[in-house]
């Protein structure tokens, strides 16, 4: 038997009236029903839907952590090679302001493509997702995607502060 509510979000204490009813119905006419529920499965898909966005949330920090760390390094190790370029530069008559916006400026460009490339993969990839699963994955994916940006910003400050103190000592 099927049996349609008007509210399926509201309809847990429905459930747990049914639920007390249903062994003894189950054992005189089917021996071997189930009791399926909107509210039951729903209970279950969110805590499944929740351990996989905590799962691919934790991954993406990973490569977060990552990623920042490879363009970090990278970006000093350039910094340390060019470093007689900059003190030419600072001869030409650049002050060390203008070095320091010239290298924010770089390491800008270097951290923000694979940022834009990421979004959008995400988005394009949490999008196909949401479709399947007919799930709304707004909420979580801007949260997420607002906390890897500020990270990565974290990065790029970290690089930029790290970088000027390497150039214009």
């Amino acid at each position: 038997h099927v049996f349609k509510v008007t509210d399926e979000k509201q309809s847990a204490a429905l459930t747990e009236k049914v639920k007390m009813f249903f062994p003894s119905i189950e054992e005189e006419l089917y021996g071997s029903a189930q009791l399926h529920s909107f509210s039951d499965n729903y209970k279950e898909a969110q805590s499944i839907y929740g351990l996989i966005i905590f799962t691919f949330g934790f991954l993406g920090l990973v490569f977060l952590a990552a990623t920042g760390s490879i363009i970090y390094f990278k970006t000093l190790t350039e910094a340390m090679e060019d470093r007689q370029r900059y003190v030419t530069l600072r001869k030409v008559g650049i002050s060390r302001k203008g070095l320091k916006h010239i290298i924010a400026r770089q390491t800008f460009i270097v951290f923000l493509l694979p940022l834009i490339v990421g979004i959008a993969h995400s988005g394009i990839m949490l999008s196909a997702l949401a479709n399947v699963m007919d799930m709304n994955f707004f909420t979580p994916v801007m949260i997420c995607t607002i906390t890897y940006t500020l990270l990565y910003g974290g990065y790029y400050v970290t690089t930029v502060v790290t970088a000027n103190k390497l150039v214009n000592s």
